[in-house]
């Protein structure tokens, strides 16, 4: 059978991401149920989806018939200690400084889509995080701004039809 190493930075850096996910995402459905009735629904909805696969991926560091689903490991119809499911483990646990700093830098971009809508509300913060994303990462100005549009559309006919979205906390203080 084969074993995940139990340390090495990679593993440590994984470990961490999935306790901080967990955290957050009950951290999130918690706060959810705070929110007056008709607004609590979605935010319910997305926070237990992210808890639940949180929790998953958070047991998969610890229980290893997860480890397959959680960390990629054998494939469907091979044998945890077979040589083509050891190499396919080992592929998938030598991570390369390259595909950690995409991972740090996704990581970074969630938190600053967080902190914006925490900070600015929904229907400030997602359309500069498109634009901001799209200036720094794609550089495509006609995809930054039908991107941006149409979410800047769509979120403020959630908030118009069905669901007040949070305005955020700056716009609280002033």
């Amino acid at each position: 059978m084969s074993k995940a190493p139990s340390s090495g930075r990679n593993s440590r850096l994984e470990l961490i991401v999935d306790i901080i996910w967990v955290v957050f995402a009950l951290w999130y459905f918690i706060t959810a149920q705070t929110y007056p009735s008709a607004a609590r629904a979605v935010p319910t909805v997305f926070g237990g989806a992210a808890l639940i696969v949180g929790v998953v991926q958070l047991l998969g560091n610890f229980v290893p018939a997860l480890r397959p689903w959680t960390k990629g490991g054998a494939a469907s119809g091979e044998e945890a200690g077979s040589p083509a499911a050891q190499a396919a483990e080992a592929h998938i646990l030598a991570v390369t400084p390259e595909e950690n700093r995409r991972q740090l830098t996704a990581i970074g971009w969630a938190i600053g889509l967080f902190l914006g809508v925490w900070l600015l509300g929904f229907l400030v913060a997602i359309p500069l995080f498109f634009v901001v994303y799209f200036l720094f990462v794609r550089r495509n100005w006609w995809l930054m701004i039908l991107s941006a549009g149409g979410m800047t559309a769509l979120v403020y006919l959630v908030n118009l039809f069905s669901t007040p979205l949070p305005q955020g906390l700056l716009w609280r203080w002033l």
